[in-house]
């Protein structure tokens, strides 16, 4: 059924309403909901079809005629569900509560499968129809006086029809899989990544110009000095330049042995350790080029020209943990302690929130194992690195006091979430592999708790065939790969359910803030897995900053109760180096 009038259109919202589940999608003119418009939208409840044609109709007409079926009532199933909210917020209307049947399957089938999660894919796998996008094309740059075609208008109608038909089958998987909590979870995380994308953070051309101009000269400065050195045991060409690939580790690792260093590779700590000035000017030269090559021209061409702002694309399961993954541009890859968080600014008279979690993996392992001295040390609020150095190696350390151990037992606390093994270790902290079997085996006598619980995520994950967070998220592996990769599946094991429940307590933690938030002029602007970036007016930034803190941790002891969480926030004009 199309309508084009607001009665009607009220009307048959209402009567939809009355439906435990109803789809929605829309129809646009385009793929940016900042600069294209809304054209259609459509409701299904499995049965009956609403098309609601919102051209040339006042807004504040439309979103009361939609608002008590879109803002409340049934379930609204979506597919891609952060695309057709960003496309209504225009008008003003809010989609609550919600299920996205590209979420659930990627949850469903997370180690199963790396793609096929398109609505045409879902719809060939779950109802043996495939949809034909190729109508998709028809609504881009229609006249607002232009009618719909029986063929744009049957696309419309088979799409949100198959979603509603989609969702009906996933659920019954979602309960039979253990997933219905994680389901929720991302349903509940949607409308905070679809504003954090639609509002964008603002980046400083200028001064990002300057830190890549800086970097560009730092590395010319770098090469000049490795130039200087690899002269005497390199080729030079006829312009009197050296011919020496330095982007080459096997041509550079040769040349450094001519001039007396001898080196394993050329990674970073090894080169700095040889202190040789060639080999340090390397580790420069290399630092640059890929700040410049990484984060020059290329990186600003993502600014908006209509805000000014960047507008980065969240894939909000982006990795098989659940964490988030962003592109166009990535901005989870700034680095940490470069000049170029500091050119991500807030607007004259606002502020910027930078907040994280203090040692959030390792309170998700302390709530695993429920290791009675890694517990009461969050509980006190104590240095967990050096309360753990002092039960391993029998002396108290603080920062000040041996602090070097205190360096030897956060590489093995943090390295064993990750499925560090005792190679690792000692290229880490420089020990022999006999001293790093020494020190690992002396931590499990220490922590047998801590040692029994990584046992034993390796032990459930053969049993079960997959690793799962404390909420149920669930990593699949196939048993040929437990078999042949006994030490990448252990790593994994271990790795999977600490990283990804500390992905969702994030998730949760945005969704939190999001509500918290709704309705003021204070946002989210960036998520970088831990950490969240928040803007709000200057005057309001301490309050804002103490409510994101508050909602931080309300998620976390949602999700790993029993441990004490902390969540730390830095008020500022720009993006804290964190």
């Amino acid at each position: 059924m199309l309508v084009r009038d607001l009665e009607t259109m009220a009307r048959e919202a209402a009567r939809l309403a009355r439906h435990p589940v109803v789809a929605l999608d829309t129809e646009t003119s385009g793929l940016d909901p900042l600069t294209d418009t809304l054209l259609l939208v459509a409701f299904s409840n499995g049965v009956d079809t609403l098309l609601c044609d919102v051209r040339g109709l006042p807004v504040e007409g439309v979103r009361a005629a939609l608002a008590p079926l879109v803002e409340g009532g049934p379930v609204k199933a979506l597919h891609h569900a952060k695309f057709d909210l960003r496309m209504l917020m225009p008008l003003g209307l809010e989609v609550r509560p919600l299920a996205d049947t590209m979420l659930n399957e990627q949850i469903l089938e997370n180690g199963r499968r790396e793609s096929g999660f398109s609505l045409s894919e879902l719809s060939s796998r779950y109802l043996g129809l495939p949809l034909d996008k190729a109508e998709r094309q028809g609504f881009i740059r229609m006249a607002p006086d232009e009618a719909f075609t029986p063929a744009q208008l049957e696309y419309a109608r088979r799409d949100v029809l198959a979603t509603w038909q989609i969702l009906v089958q996933q659920m019954a998987r979602v309960q039979r899989e253990g997933a219905r909590k994680v389901a929720r979870l991302e349903a509940l995380a949607v409308p905070a990544f679809a504003d954090m994308e639609q509002r964008g953070v603002l980046v400083d051309a200028v001064a990002w110009r300057e830190v890549i101009r800086r970097a560009q000269a730092e590395g010319d400065a770098a090469r000049a000095e490795m130039d200087r050195h690899f002269r005497k045991v390199a080729n030079v060409d006829l312009l009197g330049a050296v011919d020496l690939n330095y982007d080459s580790d096997v041509d550079v690792r040769d040349a450094l042995g001519k001039l007396g260093v001898h080196l394993q590779s050329t990674q970073k700590g090894e080169l700095l350790h040889s202190g040789h000035p060639a080999a340090v000017a390397l580790v420069a030269y290399r630092e640059a080029h890929k700040l410049v090559s990484t984060y020059g021209e290329s990186f600003l061409s993502h600014v908006h020209p209509r805000t000014g702002r960047i507008h980065a694309s969240f894939r909000q399961i982006g990795a098989s943990t659940g964490r988030v993954s962003c592109e166009r541009p990535n901005l989870q890859n700034v680095p940490k302690d470069s000049a170029l968080r500091s050119c991500f600014h807030a607007p004259p008279g606002r502020a910027l929130i930078t907040a994280d979690y203090a040692a959030c993996e390792l309170r998700i392992l302390a709530h695993l194992s429920r290791d009675p001295v890694f517990l009461a040390a969050f509980e006190r609020g104590e240095d967990v690195h050096a309360k753990v150095a002092s039960q391993v190696f029998g002396v108290p350390v603080s920062k000040q006091s041996h602090p070097e151990l205190r360096e030897r037992a956060k590489a093995i606390s943090f390295g064993l979430i990750y499925g560090m093994g005792a190679a690792g270790l000692a290229a880490q902290t420089g020990q022999s592999l006999d001293e790093a079997e020494a020190l690992l085996a002396q931590y499990f006598r220490q922590f047998p708790r801590i040692d029994a619980t990584l046992h034993d995520l390796e032990r459930q994950v053969r049993e079960r065939g997959y690793a799962q967070t404390v909420l149920g998220r669930r990593l699949y592996l196939e048993r040929d790969f437990l078999d042949r990769q006994s030490g990448a599946a252990a790593r994994l094991s271990r790795n999977m359910p600490i990283q990804g429940t500390s992905a969702d307590i994030t998730k949760l933690a945005m969704a939190f803030i999001h509500e918290r938030l709704r309705g003021r002029d204070a946002f989210l602007v960036n998520t970088v897995h831990d950490e969240l970036l928040i803007e709000c007016p200057a005057a309001e930034a301490e309050r804002v900053g103490a409510e994101v803190k508050q909602e931080m941790e309300r998620a976390m002891a949602a999700v790993v109760p029993g441990v004490s969480p902390l969540a730390e926030v830095r008020v500022g004009d720009t993006w804290a180096k964190g």
